[in-house]
């Protein structure tokens, strides 16, 4: 996206400061409620027929769960969720996390042979001034360096703000819920026109004693840093897995 103007440079800023931004190394996080948090290994024959796993969200009591093809649980964990409230999603500026069905459409992490993005957006970013980052083999690695570079505090030091991973959620045909533009530039605060990627996400956070169990992201939802590294490594996560996020009653 090519922000246009005082006014967007200054909106984009302040989407860091309430929530999207961090300022502290990843590395060390330690996880704030270990108690809440409840997993299992999935079954091998579900990861070796590639059937897809689903990811639950609950928005009112911040909880994540992840249910094998069977029915099972075998992850459920505290997260965190977007500081605009339970609200119904309007925009990408309003720092609400969206209720809907989505699916994922893009993975980065830590480690550059997990990453993935969907054959649809690879295809439409190679016919674009982005196609450098994918076009070469270590293009998803940039474009996650990028991100976690970004200065969204403005204190001139990276923030790392998404972690270890960040995977990128889409909505489904039947949901007209914003969750992008997806790639565009950062053009304020030194970010000297750096292409990175902006969509409602599931990602890590620099802060996760503050933000795991609380609304204080932009809209995204913040995961704890091992349940990413398990989501990730054992395969969990996929380019088309199902993300379901509501509201419990």
């Amino acid at each position: 996206m090519y922000d246009k103007g005082f006014v967007s440079i200054i909106a984009i800023a302040f989407v860091g400061l309430m929530g999207l931004g961090g300022c502290s190394d990843p590395t060390n996080i330690q996880i704030d409620k270990p108690s809440a948090m409840k997993t299992s290994n999935p079954s091998k024959s579900s990861l070796e027929k590639n059937t897809p796993f689903t990811i639950k969200i609950d928005r009112v009591v911040q909880q994540m769960q992840v249910i094998d093809p069977n029915g099972a649980e075998v992850i459920k964990t505290p997260i965190g969720i977007g500081r605009g409230g339970l609200k119904s999603k309007r925009d990408m500026m309003d720092y609400v996390t969206p209720t809907g069905e989505f699916v994922v459409d893009l993975i980065l992490y830590q480690q550059e042979s997990f990453n993935r993005v969907s054959p649809q957006l690879h295809d439409r970013y190679l016919n674009s001034e982005f196609r450098e980052l994918f076009a070469k083999p270590q293009g998803l690695k940039e474009l996650f360096h990028n991100m976690n570079s970004l200065d969204f505090d403005g204190n001139r030091t990276p923030d790392r703000s998404y972690g270890i991973a960040y995977i990128g959620l889409n909505a489904t045909s039947t949901n007209s819920v914003v969750t992008g533009p997806k790639m565009r530039y950062a053009s304020w605060q030194g970010g000297e026109n750096t292409p990175y990627w902006f969509s409602i996400a599931l990602h890590g956070t620099p802060e996760e004693k503050t933000d795991i169990g609380a609304a204080n992201s932009g809209g995204c939802i913040h995961v704890p840093q091992q349940v990413l590294k398990k989501l990730v490594e054992e395969g969990i996560v996929k380019i088309g897995t199902p993300v379901i996020i509501s509201d419990s009653e």
